[in-house]
């Protein structure tokens, strides 16, 4: 038997890092999809690339500057991150949903509404 004791826990998100509570740590529930989102993203960049593709308009046109590929690389209840691949190196850009997932069954809808908003920005086409 294993037992973990956790006296501090910390969370370092884009830079920063902030202190959790062991005991909200110990307590959180864990995100609704971590079971399939090895999978999610493999359907998305593999079955989906003019989804990809469309999602790019919602980054700013600065940060796809030489980008040669974009590739779906995390997803969670809070939105889905995508890799800009450059010669120079990866950038991450988070597009956040407009309310975190409860259930996997509300991603395709927070997808969709990803999408709307998209509708009147400008192709951004990665080379």
């Amino acid at each position: 038997m294993a037992l973990l004791d956790l006296a501090t826990a910390e969370l370092t998100v884009e830079g920063r890092t902030t202190s959790v509570d062991p005991d909200a740590f110990a307590a959180a529930r864990p995100d609704p999809l971590a079971a399939a989102e090895a999978d999610l993203l493999c359907h998305l960049d593999h079955h989906h690339p003019q989804t990809v593709e469309r999602l790019c308009r919602l980054i700013p046109t600065r940060h796809l500057q030489d980008v040669r590929q974009v590739r779906p690389v995390r997803l969670d209840r809070h939105g889905v991150v995508l890799r800009l691949e450059t010669a120079g190196g990866d950038r991450d850009v988070r597009l956040s949903f407009g309310a975190p997932l409860r259930h996997p069954d509300q991603l395709g809808a927070q997808i969709e509404a990803l999408l709307r908003q998209t509708h009147g920005c400008r192709t951004r086409r990665v080379r």
